[in-house]
C-alpha cells in the first residue's frame, strides 16, 4: 500500500511539473480596457538598446522599471521585444506620463 501511495505521489509531482513548464501557473490576461501609451518614433542606430535610444531622445525617466518599459515597447511595436531591435529601423518609444 505504501509503495502505491508513493508511486501516485511521484506521478502527481511529475504531472504538476509538466503542467507548470508547458502551460505555466500564472495566467496573464489583458484587461478589456484599452491602454494608451504616449510615444515618439525614433530610428535605431547600430548597437542601440531600448535604454540607449530613450537616453538619446531624453525620454528615459530618472526612476523606471525595465520590465514595464519592455512591455510598453513591445505593445507599441506590434509584439516586437526590445532585444530584437535592428539598426536602421523605426520604432515607437514609450514616454513616461
Amino acid at each position: 500500500m505504501k509503495k502505491m501511495i508513493f508511486a501516485l505521489l511521484i506521478m502527481l509531482i511529475m504531472y504538476i511539473g509538466y503542467a507548470d513548464f508547458t502551460q505555466g501557473t500564472i495566467i496573464h490576461e489583458l484587461d478589456s480596457e484599452t491602454i494608451e501609451i504616449t510615444s515618439i518614433e525614433a530610428e535605431a542606430k547600430p548597437g542601440d538598446t531600448l535604454i540607449t535610444m530613450m537616453k538619446r531622445h531624453d525620454i528615459l525617466p530618472v526612476t523606471f522599471n525595465i520590465d514595464t518599459l519592455s512591455q510598453e515597447f513591445t505593445m507599441l511595436n506590434g509584439g516586437l521585444p526590445p532585444h530584437k531591435i535592428v539598426a536602421g529601423e523605426q520604432y515607437l518609444l514609450p514616454i513616461a506620463n
